[in-house]
């Protein structure tokens, strides 16, 4: 039975101000000596400090709302690898870097604390355990002050994507700002100690050292070693996030070669040999991971079990009041096409404010119209206003277009419901705000 005081306690609210406040001291000076004069850095504090009070809201919301979940059943793996480490450091490091067999669950026991079968036994939701490891350690075993610290790790990635950007359109901080560091969705679901706490993160990341080793050749060997350990995240947790950045990445990796090329003569030559040299080394990247990615390794199984886990979500009475129906589908890439339109429709605007029945629904309603109004005006100015050619030709808007079209459609193929829904999408929302927020700019600036 859960009961939220083992978990949260006034010593635990006295534990979370003391590291808040350290951790927001520590980024003040940082700030303060070392960019007091960058004037986007007005930024960093507040978008630290709501990205840990998000984390906070939502162990919170699961904790007295919901009364449980999740977030302490992943909790609750983190603690026990910690009980086990002082008896038996060897098997703790085996955990850690990614062991789950049943023989070696018999090193936990009822000292320890056992982590959940349906966790531990399925290498993604177990990878949450073993990331969650060193924050957790780092908090003194308390799920507050570990959420904390795991945010102060997480901002890295969004914050220096919002530097990128601020840097490549000059005169739109303020924007940018919000598409990167202040989405709501993401604020709150993109900051626990669960699968999309890690894998928001990971993704923005990963798509800034993509842009920065493709576009401006900056610190390339350290470009890769952060695309390495962001892909590897990624993977352990949610493969289909991975496979959906590759298109974007190998657009960019593209627009690179192209770029390097002054003849247009050559340019009309390289293209298509450069074109199948990536997509091909993209192929074989996709096969060298097949194993790592699970049964998204194989394209066939990949669409199976986005036909399969729709059926499950509309078929569960669970969820017999908080789903949306797109219909039955092949699966294959026909199939999936045809329901692109819908799975485009539900996963970047759902709910719509008539399906909606609690109040974390209404709200995420409310961000989700916001969006479509601002998509419609920006697609007004981009049929009307003369900005397709300034998109077409931004390598970056290009990637961020490509990576929300492959991602969104396969979450909403393979999503009926919208609890899930309003989670799965947050790696897509602010690229697709960022392009949005860009294109109602008045001057676009294309390579």
């Amino acid at each position: 039975m859960f009961v939220v005081s083992n978990y949260i306690n006034p010593f635990d609210w006295i534990l979370t101000l003391l590291y808040m406040l350290l951790v927001l001291f520590g980024a003040w000076l940082y700030k303060h000596y070392r960019h007091r004069y960058n004037p986007i850095y007005k930024w960093f504090l507040p978008a630290l400090a709501a990205k840990m009070i998000g984390g906070i809201v939502l162990v919170c919301i699961y904790g007295y709302y919901y009364g449980g979940g999740d977030i302490f059943a992943y909790f609750d793996g983190t603690k026990a690898l910690l009980n086990l480490t002082p008896s038996a450091p060897g098997a703790t490091i085996g955990f850690l870097a990614g062991n789950n067999s049943a023989l070696e669950y018999t090193a936990f026991n009822f000292n320890t604390g056992l982590p959940q079968f349906y966790l531990y036994f399925d290498a993604n939701t177990w990878a949450v355990s073993r990331f969650s490891y060193p924050f957790a350690a780092m908090g003194l075993g308390r799920i507050l002050p570990a959420t904390v610290l795991m945010n102060l790790v997480a901002f890295v990635g969004p914050w220096k994507l919002f530097r990128l950007l601020n840097e490549r359109y000059p005169g739109m901080t303020s924007r940018i700002a919000i598409a990167i560091l202040f989405i709501p969705s993401c604020l709150f679901w993109g900051s626990g100690l669960m699968k999309d706490g890690f894998t928001y993160s990971a993704t923005l990341w990963l798509l800034y050292s993509a842009i920065n080793i493709a576009l401006y050749r900056k610190n390339i060997l350290i470009n890769l070693l952060l695309i390495v350990t962001n892909a590897y995240i990624i993977i352990s947790i949610k493969p289909y996030i991975f496979i959906a950045l590759m298109p974007a990445v190998l657009m960019l990796l593209l627009f690179s070669s192209v770029k390097a090329i002054h003849s247009r003569l050559l340019r009309y030559v390289i293209v298509p040999v450069a074109t199948l040299l990536i997509v091909g080394g993209g192929f074989y990247l996709y096969a060298a991971l097949s194993t790592s990615l699970g049964k998204y390794g194989n394209f066939d199984e990949a669409l199976e079990k986005s036909a399969v886990s729709r059926d499950d979500f509309t078929q569960n009475q669970t969820y017999s009041q908080n789903y949306y129906d797109i219909g039955s589908f092949d699966p294959t890439i026909q199939g999936i096409a045809s329901k692109a339109h819908l799975a485009l429709l539900y996963g970047l605007f759902g709910p719509f404010p008539w399906q909606a029945n609690n109040i974390v629904m209404y709200i995420s309603s409310i961000e989700a119209m916001a969006f479509l109004m601002l998509f419609l005006m920006a697609l007004y100015r981009v049929v009307f206003k003369g900005k397709f050619r300034a998109i077409a030709t931004d390598p970056i808007l290009i990637s961020f277009l490509l990576f929300v079209f492959v991602f969104i459609v396969f979450v909403g193929v393979s999503t009926a419901n919208f609890g899930s829904l309003v989670r799965y999408r947050i790696p897509a929302l602010p690229f697709f705000l960022a392009i949005i927020l860009i294109v109602l700019q008045k001057k676009i600036q294309p390579d």
